[in-house]
């Protein structure tokens, strides 16, 4: 019998309304496989020492032009049976590099806005101030009825409705000497002064998740060197199922990665620190068995210049990013995009990384003398389908990958990387 889930319904004698009413429960079921988590990366991480880094280091340039601090031959790790390699500072990524993608060049825009203006349009794909973090708009989905959105860090919503948030700071109360829910009180509720009565009342009630949160949580105490404080409660908070969705910072005092002086002596350590903590909590991720359902998305604001400044450290450079997808969906092992390496001595003020143009139609990266053709008298005469990658366009393609209810929420002016996502 060669009939549609819908046409076979109608020939039980479903009406329109019934079926409508039917797929809207099914579609409310299915929601339940998907989980996203974004981990914002403040400072500005160095690309030659992370994700895909600059490995054409035998050009022999000045520390002014390009500064590494290792051997590309003994310290870059080439991870067979993939296109990515990995940087002193990313190591711990290896185990999840056939379960993971890195879109390379992302643009950022013309001129250097600056850390906030920067991490907000990576984090919302849009380059309005008031622009919706992404977890606002899968969480404006997926949360609520007992779900929420977890977070170390606020989430700008814009002009979307409110849903419910729980900071992770109040759900580690929970997880340590939170009272026995079925002894709280009405006057105990109205001391918790971080948590506002309704949705405390309102997770009073999940005493099933609660439960297991409190277990999932508990493991992570007995353990030493392990998951920070907010990802051991996001991985409790996902297991348990009180969220589907995440948002966490990983700042550190005294580890900065805006490391504009003393680059050399700050940078690795301090970027290897938060790698090595997104790949525990992967791990995690993954032995609770939730990482092909998970998608997680690390971002950073813009790339440090490749050369050191007159201070020994390294300036932003607003014309490459890179962004790293994880799990649900992802077309692993790969890496989108490219950037060139322009050196001072091509007349540029400083060097400088620039991403490289891509064919939308087809996910490959043009030659770069055959876009320069293009151009005439300064201004690009280019076919729409050929571009630089901007944030707008990997949030557009994350969205297509999730569904028709998320896509609606994609940027008007984003185009889809063809093949970031398995079909």
């Amino acid at each position: 019998m060669n009939k549609s889930r819908r046409d076979f319904l109608k020939y039980l004698g479903y009406s329109a309304a019934a079926l409508s009413s039917i797929e809207a429960i099914a579609q409310a079921l299915q929601s339940d496989d998907l989980n996203f988590v974004m981990i914002r990366v403040p400072g500005a991480m160095d690309s030659t020492l992370g994700l895909h880094p600059w490995i054409q280091a035998d050009l022999k340039l000045d520390k002014k032009d390009l500064f590494l601090g290792y051997d590309p031959a003994k310290d870059v790790v080439h991870v067979p049976d993939t296109a990515i390699t990995l940087g002193p500072s990313a190591h711990a990524m290896a185990p999840f590099a056939k379960r993971m993608a890195i879109v390379r060049g992302i643009y950022m825009g013309s001129n250097d806005l600056g850390h906030p203006f920067a991490i907000q349009h990576i984090s919302s794909g849009r380059t309005q101030e008031s622009a919706p973090h992404w977890p606002a708009y899968i969480g404006s989905l997926y949360s609520g009825n007992g779900k929420f959105v977890v977070t170390n860090s606020s989430i700008q919503r814009g002009v979307l409705n409110a849903f419910p948030i729980i900071p992770t700071k109040v759900l580690m109360q929970l997880g340590s000497n939170f009272e026995d829910s079925s002894l709280a009180t009405t006057a105990s509720l109205y001391k918790k002064s971080n948590l506002g009565i309704h949705r405390y009342t309102d997770l009073l009630k999940q005493k099933t998740k609660v439960a297991k949160f409190k277990e999932v949580f508990a493991k992570f105490t007995k353990k030493t060197n392990d998951l920070d404080t907010d990802q051991a409660v996001a991985v409790a908070a996902l297991v348990s199922g009180l969220t589907q969705v995440v948002q966490l910072d990983l700042n550190f005092d005294g580890a900065t990665l805006d490391t504009h002086g003393a680059h050399e002596q700050q940078h690795k350590p301090n970027q290897k620190l938060r790698w090595d903590l997104i790949a525990k909590f992967l791990k995690e991720i993954e032995s609770n068995g939730m990482l092909d359902k998970t998608l997680v998305a690390v971002v950073t604001e813009f790339n440090r210049s490749p050369g050191f400044n007159d201070n020994d450290g390294k300036d932003h450079n607003y014309s490459d990013n890179a962004m790293t997808l994880i799990g649900r969906g992802v077309n692993g092992g790969r890496v989108f995009g490219d950037r060139v390496l322009y050196p001072r001595s091509e007349h540029n003020p400083y060097a400088l990384w620039a991403g490289s143009f891509m064919d939308f139609n087809t996910g490959e990266i043009q030659n770069l003398d055959s876009v320069k053709a293009q151009f005439k008298d300064n201004i690009a005469n280019l076919p729409s389908h050929i571009d630089l990658v901007r944030p707008a366009d990997v949030w557009t393609s994350v969205a297509a990958s999730l569904g028709k209810e998320v896509s609606k929420f994609a940027p008007q002016d984003g185009k889809i990387i063809q093949g970031l996502f398995k079909t």
